[in-house]
């Protein structure tokens, strides 16, 4: 009767910090709740997470679909057989505009795509991203851990929802 349901959850080490679900696959507006569970009729969002572009474009907003965007992520497709690409913009404390993009992989002579980890562990998969800044300085990592978990390392200045944000459209993007 209530039809297929997925789970996604941010944690800060083994503390549950926030939740949202997927109702039958439809993953144009995910709503994100403190804690372990999500109640639509409740109505208490913390923010609204919108996908657009066959999932390809997303927009966190706060607490509303209406409400102000907080964030926009858009993966786009890399040329010539390339990883796809990914563009992050966000505004700072001061609200200040501030756009990142990922770490581009490199084409080894066995015409493989490498992306340099710095020694951490990771599947493979085209979900492993490392945000960067215009000098190159880590702004967010994202590695494939599990078939169904993320790990994310973000700096502090990052909140916990814009945390959820990366992860979660980089689960729904396919392409």
């Amino acid at each position: 009767i209530r039809g297929k349901r997925t789970h996604y959850q941010l944690y800060q080490g083994k503390n549950p910090i926030l939740h949202t679900k997927v109702k039958q696959g439809k993953t144009d507006e995910l709503y994100i709740t403190s804690g372990t569970e999500t109640h639509f009729k409740d109505g208490n969002y913390k923010a609204v997470f919108l996908s657009a572009n066959h999932n390809t474009t997303f927009s966190l907003r706060e607490k509303t679909s209406i409400g102000k965007e907080l964030m926009i992520i858009r993966y786009l497709p890399g040329g010539d057989n390339e990883p796809r690409n990914v563009t992050v913009h966000f505004n700072d404390f001061a609200g200040h505009p501030m756009d990142f993009q990922n770490r581009k992989a490199r084409l080894t002579s066995h015409n493989l795509w490498i992306l340099d980890l710095r020694g951490r562990l990771a599947l493979k998969s085209i979900k492993n991203c490392i945000v960067v800044d215009e000098n190159n300085e880590e702004v967010m990592i994202v590695l494939k851990a599990e078939v169904d978990t993320l790990n994310i390392e973000a700096r502090e200045e990052i909140t916990d929802i814009e945390v959820m944000a990366m992860g979660l459209s980089a689960f729904l993007c396919k392409k």
